[in-house]
């Protein structure tokens, strides 16, 4: 999938390029500032090359390991794992050495087959003297991430990452439940919400994890499942407790204050909208950064985690049961939403504060850590440290030579003595 993508981005990249409208109709708009997603460096490419006066890097959950990299944001990889691993904060041996391998080895192929080949389609269809992207992103501002301090996984930062996490979630946005959801929701004792998000096709799921969602439903008839599901080959053998939607009004439902678990894939999103509304979680990570996104809520205590690998009906009963019955997950919950309501300041605010201020200032220099300009020898010391090393066995070898000297010269004395005596 990931070739595929890269090879439908090339050719619609080349065709950009070569045209060179959406250059020439960006440099007649004049914009005095452009955002930038984080999941590609063509953007930051165009925004150069239109001459667009300063930008913001752009993303719709935690900041990219590549993003962090040439930004200069420290990722130590003892307790930072990459996005895309399936680790928390606190890892074991084993998986702080494949965070190790991870951090080094996954910004090298992005590099590679990235980064490298859009700058050489800039310097071939733009300007041969083109600059290397990753300078370019060397040289950002200003990042902002749709994510919040207070739920991340704590990790060190710079002053230049703005956190805008929770943007539109506003309680006093959420709308009545259709008619058909409210009555659902006066059955039941508790609500229980199952959407596996926008993209992932449900009816697509194997046989084995829909019999283990449906047998695992029908024993909690006190609960009413609502289970976003576009196909009908179930309909004979749901429960009365369990209603497939092709659509729900997802964040509606989860601000039902009947509503009481959230099973989820841990998309980033939903993830988010469940802990601004103190929902607990059951989740099933399926891939990217849902197994990270797990892990986080699984470290806050606010979520039961599944390996999508053990889907079973035991493992989805054993997950409501947990959650359902250990009150510390709606405890947490409730209080990382408060938290997170009266947070000082608001994304929306830090969003909109920041936009004029660079656009007022175009660069912020004074925010560029000189890090960014360090080789991988000199970031993390190990000149320095080889040297005291290579100092320290030096030392070490010049007292044991001493000691060797002065032992032979008292073995030779003894000798000596001994000699004497016969």
């Amino acid at each position: 999938m990931k070739q595929k993508f890269l090879k439908y981005s090339k050719r619609a990249f080349t065709e950009v390029l070569r045209e060179n409208l959406l250059i020439n109709r960006l440099k007649e708009s004049n914009f005095d500032l452009a955002f930038s997603h984080m999941y590609d460096f063509c953007p930051i490419g165009l925004i150069y090359a239109a001459k667009i006066p300063t930008w913001i890097w752009l993303n719709s959950g935690q900041i990219m390991d590549i993003t962090a990299q040439y930004m200069g944001v420290p990722s130590p990889p003892s307790y930072v794992p990459p996005i895309l691993a399936d680790f928390s904060d606190r890892m074991d041996f084993s998986e702080r050495l494949k965070s190790f391998m991870g951090h080094i080895l996954i910004p090298l192929f992005q590099e590679r087959l990235l980064i490298k080949p859009e700058t050489e389609f800039f310097r071939k269809y733009i300007d041969k003297n083109f600059p290397d992207l990753t300078d370019i992103a060397m040289s950002c501002p200003l990042a902002m991430v749709n994510s919040n301090e207070l739920y991340n996984l704590p990790r060190p930062t710079l002053h230049k990452i703005i956190y805008i996490g929770g943007l539109g979630m506003k309680i006093e946005s959420v709308k009545p439940l259709p008619q058909k959801f409210e009555e659902i929701a006066k059955r039941g004792k508790t609500l229980a919400i199952m959407t596996f998000g926008s993209f992932v096709n449900t009816t697509a799921m194997p046989k084995n994890w829909k019999n283990a969602f449906l047998n695992s439903f029908k024993k909690f008839k006190e609960i009413e499942f609502i289970v976003k599901y576009a196909g009908n080959d179930l309909n004979e053998q749901i429960s009365s407790n369990v209603h497939l939607e092709k659509w729900i009004p997802q964040r509606d439902l989860l601000q039902n204050e009947k509503t009481r678990i959230f099973i989820t894939h841990g998309g980033y999103n939903s993830v988010q909208e469940a802990i601004h509304s103190s929902t607990p979680m059951i989740v099933i990570p399926l891939f990217a950064d849902q197994f990270l996104n797990a892990r986080l809520a699984e470290h806050h205590g606010i979520a039961y985690k599944i390996n999508k690998g053990r889907v079973s009906e035991e493992a989805v009963t054993s997950a409501i049961k947990t959650v359902t019955e250990d009150r510390s997950y709606v405890e947490k919950a409730k209080r990382l939403k408060k938290m997170v309501t009266r947070k000082p300041f608001k994304g929306e605010e830090l969003l909109i504060k920041w936009t004029e201020f660079l656009a007022e200032f175009k660069s912020l220099d004074n925010l560029v850590p000189y890090g960014t300009k360090l080789n991988f020898i000199q970031y993390f010391s190990i000149d320095v440290i080889s040297v005291i090393g290579l100092t320290i066995i030096i030392i070490l070898f010049i007292i044991y030579k001493l000691i060797m000297v002065v032992l032979a010269l008292l073995k030779e004395k003894f000798l000596m003595k001994k000699e004497k005596i016969h």
